[in-house]
């Protein structure tokens, strides 16, 4: 009986405790009461090991969970595109994953996952190409049969083609529905006018698809030169070496065709102009764009806490609170920073109500002329703990921290960047922030890109300001 009455005094009266120390504390906010301590973590670098080919694998072994992810890329895709022939390879790697193989065609293959919950997925981006399988570790070796069955002879044919091309079309015209898209497509082609980054699928490239084309990029695409893989999970490294051996070992990977050349272009000089697309709706989608800089730049570390207070943390950050919190002016306000490995832009998106354009597009003209209104000591020390405690949790799952690492490595980014991570973010100091706020935050270095009816077109000549004062008519292509 005492024992059931003590245990909960005991907790009661610690909890109290605990609760008084942390509101009472010179320290503040209790989300800065974790030490320091508890946000050192040792990571240890990726491991790999080659193929007889040459080809690498990088792996994780956890045996926590009866489960293996395998990702397979390959170099290459957008970026190779022809223009008229945009979306090619998002063509040809979902008809991969949907149409199967003559040995597995679609509706043989749909069961054959369905019945032992695993799933093949296709995903690119401008540089390369990823197919993923998830696998319960007890079925893995067969699961890897169909998996590099489907992707070394698939079974291409037209009402396979003619479904996702139908699939593409809409997704086509959707974008021409919200604001949103449009703005940012328009940003997109006018910050790499010219440049491969600056081509889109259109209904006509993706109508210009057919099978022959399909066939081309297989070979294409197929190159061993440009494979590596991740596999993390419940698996024998010896194991899946001589599996991956049987699938892969025997191809030859020394022909190299892949050039990522055109990623590394500069960004072209851009005015600081208004693009502007009419669409009659109630709402306007406003998007300040500028260049910034690649990943692997040392003054990453301060774009990131820039970013974070000045749009980046949600309801708490500057812009948030000054145009939609203290104003009412925006269904919606952030910015955010990105960057890949040899590249980098910033964007600070609104959307409001058509009547309040000008006065938002000044309001943010104002707050980029600014900076010591947000950026000061206090909001430092804020951002460099928020984002060290937030970067505990890139860590839930070895999948998850052996695909970063990995998009880390392909990014170009030393083998340590993930241990040191903490340490750069807290040697930004304030003289380092405003340097290089002075450098890229310059309102005269954005462009703006809108979407909105024909009143706010006309509402844009009452505008005061001497920058941002030539609006472009701006058509996306559809």
């Amino acid at each position: 009986m005492v024992k059931v009455i003590y245990k909960p005094l005991f907790f009661c009266l610690f909890f109290y405790l605990l609760i008084f120390d942390i509101f009472s504390s010179d320290k503040g906010e209790w989300n800065k009461y974790l030490e320091e301590d508890s946000l050192k973590i040792q990571i240890e670098p990726i491991q790999y090991f080659t193929l007889k080919n040459g080809i690498k694998v990088y792996y994780i072994e956890n045996h926590m969970l009866p489960q293996i992810n395998l990702s397979f890329s390959i170099d290459g895709g957008f970026i190779e595109e022809q223009s008229e022939k945009k979306g090619l390879t998002q063509l040809w790697g979902k008809n991969i994953v949907y149409s199967g193989s003559p040995e597995f065609p679609r509706d043989k293959l749909a069961e054959y996952l369905e019945m032992r919950a695993s799933s093949i997925v296709f995903s690119a981006n401008m540089e390369r190409v990823q197919f993923n399988l998830d696998s319960l570790s007890s079925n893995f070796e067969e699961d890897l049969n169909v998996f590099f069955n489907i992707i070394f002879n698939p079974g291409f044919n037209e009402e396979d083609l003619n479904l996702n091309k139908k699939i593409a079309l809409e997704e086509i015209k959707k974008r021409r529905e919200r604001s949103d898209s449009m703005a940012y497509l328009a940003a997109q082609l006018y910050e790499w006018q010219g440049d491969v980054r600056s081509q889109i699928m259109t209904s006509g490239s993706i109508t210009a698809i057919g099978l022959e084309d399909m066939a081309r990029w297989q070979r294409h695409m197929l190159n061993p030169s440009r494979f590596s893989l991740l596999i993390s999970g419940d698996f024998s490294k010896e194991k899946v070496k001589l599996l991956l051996n049987n699938y892969l070992g025997a191809k030859n990977a020394e022909l190299k065709d892949y050039n990522d050349s055109l990623l590394k272009s500069q960004q072209p000089s851009k005015e600081a102009v208004i693009l502007f697309q009419k669409k009659e709706i109630p709402q306007t989608t406003i998007i300040f764009r500028a260049d910034g800089i690649p990943h692997s730049s040392p003054d990453y570390y301060a774009f990131k806490i820039i970013d974070h207070i000045l749009g980046g943390d949600s309801f708490n950050s500057y812009l948030t609170r000054e145009i939609r919190t203290k104003r009412g002016w925006a269904y919606s306000s952030y910015s955010f920073y990105s960057a890949d490995r040899y590249t980098g832009n910033i964007s600070l998106f609104v959307q409001t109500a058509k009547e309040n354009s000008v006065d938002v597009i000044e309001i943010i003209e104002d707050i980029l002329d600014h900076p010591e209104r947000f950026l000061n000591e206090t909001a430092l020390r804020d951002a460099q703990s928020v984002i060290k405690n937030r970067f505990v949790f890139s860590f839930e799952t070895p999948e998850k921290l052996a695909s970063l690492q990995l998009a880390l490595i392909q990014d170009g980014l030393d083998e340590n960047y993930l241990s040191t991570f903490v340490d750069n973010i807290e040697k930004c100091n304030l003289d380092n922030i405003y340097r290089v706020y002075k450098k890229y935050y310059q309102k005269e270095n954005f462009f703006i890109s809108i979407t909105g009816s024909s009143d706010s077109l006309q509402t844009l000549s009452k505008r005061k300001s001497v920058i941002h004062q030539q609006v472009v008519d701006f058509k996306v292509p559809e």
